[in-house]
């Protein structure tokens, strides 16, 4: 793992946590977030793969598509799988789940 895509992807992440609220209301400075998306691209093109965006959790939302279909939004099965890959990792689950219910 490069340490660089990593503080990258940490980046975009809190600066999508910064910008909850312009998220949820759709704005232009929430889907932009300070330029989370810019750095997420940049941290996949220096890891060469979506691995900075996309771990376990999109691996649950991709079983979940095959099993029940499309029958939610990828964001909020991805937000499950989250919560359930951080459990099992024994880490703070609760606040993402805290999270996604904001």
């Amino acid at each position: 793992m490069g340490d660089y895509a990593a503080e990258l992807a940490l980046m975009s992440a809190e600066l999508v946590t910064r910008n909850m609220k312009e998220i949820v209301q759709r704005s232009k400075e929430g889907v932009y977030g300070g330029g989370g998306i810019g750095k997420l691209r940049v941290a996949m093109s220096i890891a060469g793969s979506s691995r900075p965006c996309s771990g376990a959790e999109h691996l649950f939302s991709h079983a979940l598509d095959i099993v029940a279909g499309e029958t939610s939004l990828h964001g909020s099965r991805t937000g499950v799988g989250a919560i359930m890959c951080t459990y099992l990792h024994g880490s703070n689950w609760e606040s993402i789940r805290s999270f996604s219910r904001r």
